[in-house]
């Protein structure tokens, strides 16, 4: 066991909470369960489990949520975890050495996010976020959606440090991304009341309405983020991703080649820079650019993308090239 509480924020999460309970139980000292209004049995799964489970009404704010579940936490390590979550627990306990560093405030971790596509292999996204951080007096979250703990690290002089630590989120359909971003794009416009300066808020936002198809809104937003210094560089590069997405739905393919004429440092979202950068010259008959950018390990390897698809687009180029 490590000196390390676990919380997880829970709500008619009976099919998902046993295994993100039982991907713990090795390395968690304590299990926090904060239920903001379960209807089915969430709550006596979590405690047959060995978790402590504690209520809370649900008030439309998550970081309020998860401050409220901290203040049930003992050990001085907390990890953070969704209830539709598993930890890779051999992945924590070889970097539980981090924990006894004493200027460490925080662990940046990978999550793995696992898209259902039917009748193919599933797609995974990826991102870093500090899911690991020290218990302390004023340290919190901020946020009513897409909540952050690392101001409050950083305002202490802690350092934040990125680990091979690996979380796998599942359950992601379409259904549920749309549901999901329509939820967030209401607690987001509250928040952007009080902060309309605030570019995290207003990434999170355009990347919202990306998700539930307002286009034209989720494009103003992104182009306002996507070169913005107090984003992160990965944020800037999906905001640029996803900024040309929603050009390309609104067939502006110059401004796709705008936003997508630089190569992407991370390999990963290069293989979707062009992809759509392809896509778009497609649309202008620019066959053997669009062949040149799919035709490219970058692009076959990433997980972003449907490989059989990918491969029917090269096909299909190289026919058409033959041809002319």
């Amino acid at each position: 066991m490590l000196p390390v509480a676990v919380v997880i924020l829970a709500r008619d999460s009976a099919d998902t909470i046993e295994r993100a309970i039982n991907s713990v139980q090795s390395v968690a000292s304590q299990i926090v369960v904060l239920d903001t209004g379960s209807c089915d049995d969430t709550p006596s799964r979590c405690a047959q489990l060995g978790a402590e489970v504690y209520f809370a009404p649900w008030e439309g704010d998550f970081a309020a949520a998860r401050n409220q579940a901290l203040r049930y936490v003992r050990m001085p390590w907390v990890l953070a975890l969704d209830s539709d979550e598993e930890l890779e627990a051999d992945t924590f306990l070889a970097q539980a050495y981090l924990l006894e560093q004493p200027q460490l405030g925080g662990v940046e971790v990978q999550i793995r996010s696992v898209a259902s596509v039917q009748k193919r292999e599933p797609l995974v996204q990826t991102h870093w976020y500090p899911r690991i951080f020290r218990r302390a007096e004023g340290v919190a979250y901020v946020g009513r959606v897409h909540e952050q703990i690392r101001p409050a690290i950083e305002a202490q002089g802690w350092d934040i440090v990125r680990a091979p630590i690996l979380i796998w989120h599942y359950g992601y359909t379409q259904e549920h991304i749309q549901t999901k971003a329509r939820r967030n794009i209401e607690l987001l416009q509250k928040e952007a009341e009080q902060r309309p300066e605030d570019i995290w808020v207003l990434y999170h936002l355009g990347m919202s309405f990306f998700s539930a198809g307002e286009t034209e809104t989720a494009l103003q937003l992104l182009r306002q983020c996507s070169d913005h210094p107090e984003l992160q560089s990965e944020q800037r590069l999906w905001a640029r991703l996803r900024a040309a997405q929603a050009a390309l739905r609104l067939d502006r393919l110059a401004e796709v080649e705008e936003l997508l004429c630089a190569p992407f440092a991370e390999p990963v979202l290069e293989g979707m820079r062009r992809y759509v950068l392809a896509a778009a010259l497609l649309q202008q008959q620019r066959f053997a650019e669009a062949l040149t950018l799919l035709d490219s390990p970058v692009v076959r390897h990433s997980p972003l993308l449907e490989g059989e698809q990918v491969e029917h687009y090269v096909q299909v180029l190289r026919r058409l090239g033959k041809s002319q």
